[in-house]
């Protein structure tokens, strides 16, 4: 059970919550009825002050609690009807009550206070008064920390997604990436001159998708499908029947959204990370589940495994997070490695 405690700022809001009521009716009934003196008028006065703190404690300590276990149970950000109704529900019956029982016990105990009893129904409504601005005043509070946290989560989010972006174009551009593609181009312009132009356009046509497209949030699924059946193409090239892609997107799920990069940063890790080879090809598959682009390779992973940082999936978190609460998926099922990324709507 999470413990309650008051602040130094909690402790002068109950107190100036609690002390309000008993100084208003005081000055209240001294406009009406004239000012008066006595030991009867102080010992009604401080009694009721002392009455409405101590009422006040209750209500604040009792709210605190059912404000985060309702936060817990019914978030603002997804069931905020429910919330709303039996928070409602919640504290009018938890400030009645305590009202009831505490005015029992203080009339058991005190039984000279008799303006208790005769005060019951509008110590009540006070209670549910007070009961809604303790409320309001911590749901206000939790709105405010929670901006600022979000505010600061938004600048985080907006850092890694720059990083993010940096990383996917350094990829592309990356030496190793541009040594390969230049030496098989090299190749095969003696060798088949037909093919060495279609690979330039390939890689043309990817460099152009990278610096169009990389600073976007989001592109279609169509987009995304073309840069990386150009980047299969080098690959295909390079490797042969090493490599095998099957690519298995309908059509109704071209239009969907991802962020750019995405697919080919899954086809990038599967090559770089596994066997590539005649005797050991691998096969990448592309399918749609459940709104999920899921890419699949058969795991077979390089005896020279190369070190990773796993900075590549975790930028792409990031980006997912900054735009949705859903994030991708991955993991290793049987002799195959499975990443599911989510498709968004406009």
């Amino acid at each position: 059970m999470r413990r309650v405690s008051f602040s130094r700022l909690n402790w002068l809001l109950v107190i100036l919550i609690g002390i309000f009521p008993p100084v208003f009716l005081f000055l209240s009934q001294w406009l009406i009825n004239g000012f008066r003196t006595g030991d009867q008028v102080w010992m009604d006065f401080f009694s009721s002050a002392l009455f409405s703190i101590a009422v006040t404690i209750l209500l604040f300590y009792g709210i605190t609690f059912i404000v985060h276990w309702l936060q817990k149970q019914y978030p603002w950000n997804k069931k905020a009807g429910e919330r709303l109704i039996i928070e409602l529900i919640c504290v009018i019956g938890y400030a009645i009550t305590c009202m009831l029982v505490f005015s029992l016990i203080v009339n058991a105990l005190f039984f000279h206070v008799t303006y208790l009893k005769s005060y019951l129904f509008q110590n009540e409504i006070l209670a549910v008064v007070i009961s809604i601005i303790v409320t309001m005043f911590m749901e206000s509070r939790g709105l405010f920390i929670n901006w600022k946290v979000s505010l600061i989560r938004s600048e985080q989010l907006k850092k890694e997604m720059v990083q993010a972006q940096y990383e996917a174009l350094k990829n592309q551009v990356n030496p190793h990436f541009l040594f390969n593609s230049l030496n098989t181009l090299s190749s095969l312009v003696y060798k088949d001159p037909e093919k060495a132009v279609q690979f330039i356009i390939e890689f043309s046509k990817m460099y152009r998708y990278v610096l169009e497209k990389s600073n976007n949030a989001l592109v279609e699924v169509s987009s995304e499908v073309d840069f990386v059946n150009s980047y299969f193409f080098l690959q295909k090239i390079r490797f042969g029947e090493s490599l095998v892609v099957h690519m298995d997107i309908p059509v109704r799920n071209m239009h969907q959204l991802i962020p750019p990069l995405s697919l080919q940063l899954l086809a990038e890790n599967a090559i770089k990370h596994n066997e590539v080879s005649v005797e050991n090809p691998l096969q990448i598959t592309t399918t749609v589940e459940n709104d999920f682009l899921m890419m699949r390779n058969n795991l077979q992973l390089r005896n020279d495994k190369m070190e990773s940082t796993g900075i590549g999936l975790k930028n792409l978190n990031a980006r997912y997070e900054t735009i949705t609460e859903k994030l991708m998926e991955h993991r290793i099922e049987g002799h195959f490695y499975i990443a599911k990324i989510p498709m968004l709507e406009e």
